[in-house]
């Protein structure tokens, strides 16, 4: 029996670093639009991100996939290495939460966010196939 292609799932290489609650918590703020600001330097990638209480500053270098070159402003991070704030960072980056709070950014196939993950998405892709080639 042959098997339909399966949606691939982007966030494959991260998810061994966050603990699954941490997963659950990051991708309620990315769904409630509590990703902000995601700007991009180089390889890096920054963004402040809202919790309840206060916002954080967020960034991983996308093109390496190294958990230790990520960074947050929160306390979780500075005791585990991983936070939910850094999570929700990567799930606004791979599109895996379409989002739906007050702040979120139109879901318009041409907006300005979606054409920014699509060159994301690119510039990951390519970095991929220079590190093969």
């Amino acid at each position: 029996m042959a098997r339909g292609k399966q949606e691939e799932d982007r966030l494959a290489s991260w998810r061994p670093h966050f603990s699954v609650e941490m997963q659950r918590r990051g991708e309620e703020l990315a769904l409630a639009g509590r990703v902000l600001s995601i700007e991009r330097e180089e390889k890096r990638v920054i963004a402040s991100v809202r919790d309840e209480t206060q916002t954080f500053q967020a960034s991983v270098d996308v093109a390496s996939r190294n958990i230790h070159t990520a960074s947050c402003t929160c306390a979780m991070f500075r005791q585990m290495e991983t936070c939910k704030h850094l999570w929700a960072l990567l799930c606004a980056l791979s599109g895996a939460a379409v989002t739906t709070g007050k702040d979120a950014a139109p879901s318009g196939p041409r907006s300005a966010l979606r054409t920014w993950l699509e060159g994301l998405d690119k510039l990951e892709r390519d970095a991929r196939e220079a590190e093969r080639g």
